[in-house]
This record gives structure tokens, C-alpha cells and sequence, in this order.
């Protein structure tokens, strides 16, 4: 069902947890889908995501929201597990050194 709906060449491509409750090898092709759309452009993906290794792996850039405001941005070498799961849960985004 996936596969199918990138078919049609979106311009905007909004995911809300797409892999949520897929087997380990689905979301592995999905993952590749997914940055393969992104790459090729001109396509913009938009995730939402509760897996922060998802993100870390397939986003550029992440917004970070804590009790419904947005604390910050991540992305290039800021942009991992360790960092986002910080982010999450204290709604402190470390500067960039």
C-alpha cells in the first residue's frame, strides 16, 4: 500500500509514523523508499515520527516539540538517538559548538 501511493509523484509527502507496527525488513525497504524520494527531489517529505533511530536515520532536520511548543531544531552532526531522546524528554536543545 505503501509503494503504491509513491507512485503518484507527490510533491508533498506527509508520513505520521509510517513504519509503526511493520516487521523489521518492511521498514527496512520503507526507510529506502523514503530517502530514495527524498534524494531524487523534488519531492519534500515531512515525518512524524515517536522512533527516534528512524529519525536520526532518514531526517535532515528535525523539529523537536516539549509540552506542545517547539524547543528547538536538530540536524547535521547534533542530529542522533542520544541527542533527540534528550530533546524529547527535557525540551533542551544543545546548541551548536
Amino acid at each position: 500500500m505503501f509503494a503504491k501511493r509513491l507512485e503518484l509523484e507527490p510533491a508533498v509527502l506527509l508520513l505520521d509514523d509510517p513504519t509503526r507496527g511493520v516487521d523489521i525488513e518492511a521498514k527496512r525497504e520503507m526507510h529506502a523508499m523514503i530517502r530514495a524520494m527524498a534524494d531524487a527531489g523534488p519531492v519534500v517529505v515531512v515525518l512524524c515520527s515517536t522512533d527516534n533511530q528512524e529519525l536520526a536515520e532518514l531526517c535532515d532536520r528535525v523539529a523537536v516539540f516539549y509540552q506542545g511548543a517547539m524547543a528547538g531544531e536538530l540536524s547535521g552532526g547534533r542530529l542522533g538517538e542520544h541527542e533527540l531522546l534528550e530533546a524529547v524528554n527535557t525540551g533542551q536543545v544543545r546548541e551548536a559548538a
